[in-house]
């Protein structure tokens, strides 16, 4: 019996040593600018072939004594396992995804919501009454438009550790900008004392980019020859927060029925943030053919232009820095795209516009927005130039990631 249990004792130590046996990624850098909070991709189907066990609740990224939140994401269609890490300039490193320590505990870097008013009711197209309720969904009822009171700062609201955004379910349908003094999460206690007490300097920030009839920053739009068209005019729109992570955060957003000059469209778009990052990715899906699908920055009197010089392979950039913001401090305003998908940098009264060639039907750009008064904050235009030309070389020449 003796040995028996001996022999049981040694099977469950075995097994538990297999439990506790990780993977290992080898990572490698290419480019001569180190990368902070580099979101590495790893094919789901990958990591389970080696950790049949694997679940995003309980596995772990490892960076030398470092234990990293994982999380499992959807990059066009296919499912990837993702976590940041900092590389080396023109080096590498090794990483392991394995089991998490009993001891294990991480920030939430990231934070979406979409939040309404229950209980009241429209009267003239104004919401009285009712409480906030964090619904995380919403089909845009036909009573609402601009100023109706029933949405939280009247629309989605996505962040990162660095910046926070929003857009307008309205027929503006423009994206605005919150600038942090704060890593925390600040979303879900913004605009709840009062709909617009954002716009006031508090100790968590605020709305710092007017955004009136332009394209604020990365607004979604079509080039009709002489101006940008924002998504105006459509059937209904549908949006929820698909993902609310601790690495990364994603809005998704249908419009039915997007009525511009060649007909009508179904538009789909997944904007998505990561942790550690001031960029939010846009990824367009559009029905149909059509010409172009365009976005850009508003055009501000007190803000210098700049545009980079992209290859065809790489990524280029357009953005705005100076006193811009509404707090009169300085900022930067970005959006890149695809130096193989741009048709032309061009502008109208409100804005610098980037127009951008679909594929199959597909665009992608990354906007962001640098506030000085963030911690660490950007506080030059040489700053923000770097700090774009470091991001535009991270998507240009992504790190080679190998599974060994």
């Amino acid at each position: 019996m003796k040995t028996k249990l001996i022999a049981f004792a040694l099977i469950a130590c075995s097994l538990g040593s297999f439990a506790q046996k990780g993977m290992k990624v080898s990572l490698t850098n290419k480019e001569a600018v180190a990368f902070d909070d580099y979101m590495v991709k790893l094919p789901l189907a990958k990591v389970k072939a080696k950790l049949p066990a694997f679940d995003e609740a309980s596995f772990v990224a490892v960076d030398g004594t470092s234990e990293i939140a994982l999380q499992v994401a959807t990059y066009q269609n296919e499912r990837y396992v993702v976590f940041p890490v900092a590389i080396p300039a023109k080096g590498g490193k090794q990483v392991e995804i394995r089991k998490a320590s009993s001891s294990f505990s991480y920030p939430k870097r990231t934070y979406a919501e979409i939040t309404l008013k229950q209980g009241g009711q429209f009267v003239n197209r104004k919401y009285q009454g009712g409480t906030w309720v964090k619904t995380n969904a919403i089909r845009v009822p036909d009573e609402h438009t601009d100023h109706s009171f029933d949405i939280k700062y009247e629309g989605p609201g996505w962040e990162s550790d660095k910046v926070a955004y929003r857009f307008y379910l309205d027929w503006r349908n423009a994206t605005d900008l919150f600038g942090k003094r704060t890593s925390d999460m600040v979303l879900q206690n913004v605009g709840v004392d009062s709909f617009d007490s954002y716009h006031e300097l508090s100790s968590w920030g605020m709305d710092i980019l007017k955004v009136g009839p332009s394209l604020g920053v990365g607004t979604i739009a079509y080039w009709d020859g002489e101006k940008a068209q924002r998504v105006a005019k459509t059937d209904s729109v549908y949006s929820k927060v698909a993902v609310d992570g601790r690495v990364q955060s994603r809005v998704e957003t249908t419009y039915y029925g997007w009525d511009i000059a060649d007909g009508k469209h179904l538009l789909r778009s997944s904007i998505s943030i990561d942790a550690g990052s001031r960029a939010s990715r846009q990824e367009l899906q559009i029905d149909g053919t059509i010409g172009n699908l365009c976005t850009g920055i508003i055009k501000d009197a007190k803000a210098e232009l700049i545009v980079s010089k992209g290859s065809a392979k790489g990524w280029g950039y357009i953005a705005t820095w100076g006193k811009q913001s509404l707090n009169k401090d300085n900022m930067g305003l970005a959006v890149l795209f695809r130096s193989a998908d741009l048709i032309t940098v061009t502008s109208d009264k409100d804005n610098h516009v980037v127009v951008l060639k679909p594929k199959k039907g597909v665009v992608e750009y990354y906007f962001l927005g640098a506030w000085e008064l963030e911690p660490n904050g950007i506080k030059s235009k040489d700053e923000f130039t770097a700090y774009l030309n470091k991001l535009a070389a991270q998507l240009s020449e992504p790190v080679a990631i190998r599974v060994l």
